[in-house]
């Protein structure tokens, strides 16, 4: 790799750099804000961000990753994993410092590692850079969701909000349907072509596997949160009174789920 290898590190270096002065930037801006919510802010510009150009440039104007994975990576998709990079290793230090997860945290920095190592391999042997674009857009769509739910509730916008419930409503279907759903057919592709090299292939069904253990509280969640609307609308519509759903949504904060407890209800 030699002189390109030093090129991309450094850059990897100055994206990160970029990320935590764009954090400092935000903190100096909004003083009166905890760092829990400006590295949330953080967050967020880097899912908007990050996914409109994987979007673009692993999966628009590319070969598909479905069906031609393993190829030479171009300039832009190297582009988009340094940038990625960066914010990885930012964000995984951030994570740490701030236990922003709780007892999660952990489980958190794997996810982080195991992204982490996909795009240096990429980067390195400077192969599949189109699935790796498109892990990163399956991976951070959803996080502008989960940033603004969680926004929202810190402004006083919780349970019954109509801009809150529908937030919530896309987030765990865009997150079940493409980072678990779609991420599971992406592997199943990169495994089965005979292109992808066998660490690429580990590195699909490793990311996959902790793509559906995080969505396994999600999962839970969404179950327990629309049955309980369920029967609150039923109830309603029987009565005309809402006194099921607080009882009803007090019984669902006391039984929560890991998403619950780390992003909010």
């Amino acid at each position: 790799m030699g002189e390109a290898g030093l090129t991309i590190g450094g850059a990897v270096i100055i994206s990160f750099i970029t990320w935590t002065v764009l954090f400092w930037l935000i903190f100096f801006l909004q003083p009166h804000r905890s760092y829990r919510w400006n590295g949330r802010m953080v967050a967020c510009i880097h899912g908007i961000v990050i996914s409109l150009l994987s979007l673009v440039f692993g999966i628009w104007f590319n070969p598909s990753p479905f069906t031609e994975p393993g190829s030479e990576s171009n300039v832009y998709e190297v582009l988009v994993m340094v940038i990625c990079l960066g914010y990885f290793i930012f964000d995984s230090f951030w994570c740490l410092w701030s236990n922003v997860y709780g007892k999660e945290t952990n489980l958190f920095i794997i996810h982080h590692m195991v992204a982490f190592a996909g795009m240096v391999t990429s980067l390195y042997l400077g192969v599949s850079g189109t699935e790796t674009n498109s892990t990163i857009f399956l991976a951070e769509v959803t996080n502008p969701l989960m940033q603004f739910r969680w926004f929202m509730r810190e402004v006083g916008l919780k349970v019954h909000n109509v801009w809150y419930e529908i937030n919530d409503f896309i987030f765990i279907v865009t997150y079940l349907t493409l980072r678990v759903g779609l991420s599971l057919y992406l592997a199943y592709c990169e495994v089965i072509h005979p292109q992808p090299t066998d660490i690429f292939k580990f590195l699909a069904v490793s990311f996959t596997v902790m793509n559906i253990i995080l969505s396994v509280g999600i999962a839970q969640f969404a179950y327990r949160k629309y049955t309980v609307m369920y029967k609150d609308i039923k109830q309603w519509n029987n009565t005309g009174e809402r006194q099921l759903c607080v009882k009803d949504y007090g019984q669902l904060r006391n039984g929560s789920t890991t998403f619950d407890r780390e992003h909010g209800d």
